[in-house]
């Protein structure tokens, strides 16, 4: 939908765009088993992500994380994964600090779930309001 509005000769265009208002969660798995896929317990090192999207969780796509494997590194590529994808939530057992700081720049929200969860648990969980924000843990 396209707004313009005109003032002194200028005009200015604003175009709405539903997408932003949706959710799109990825939640780190094991595997490429789509919603049945464990919770992986880090985020960076996961071997794939499942993206969900919308009110009813469609499964937009499993996609492999190729971070993964990365020397150094793994946790921001893979944020920068995310933010390409569009994600608002990320939901994993653990972040780490890097991959934290990207993300919640970018104003994703983190949350974190049991690897006991599957991908499809740990969604509706969330939609439940029963999953806690992820909070960096400081020692010392």
């Amino acid at each position: 939908m396209f707004h313009v509005s005109t003032t002194m000769k200028t005009a200015v265009v604003a175009i709405e765009t539903p997408e932003r208002n949706v959710k799109k969660i990825a939640v780190s798995v094991c595997s490429d088993e789509r919603a049945c896929a464990a919770v992986d317990a880090h985020f960076g090192r996961a071997p794939f992500f499942v993206v969900v999207c919308g009110e009813d969780d469609i499964v937009e796509c499993t996609t492999p994380n190729d971070a993964a494997q990365a020397g150094l590194g793994a946790g921001t590529r893979a944020a920068s994964a995310m933010i390409a994808l569009s994600v608002t939530d990320v939901i994993s057992g653990q972040f780490g600090p890097k991959a934290r700081e990207v993300l919640e720049k970018q104003g994703v929200r983190l949350w974190t779930a049991s690897t006991e969860m599957t991908a499809g648990e740990a969604v509706a969980a969330f939609r439940d309001g029963e999953l806690a924000r992820f909070r960096l843990k400081v020692y010392g």
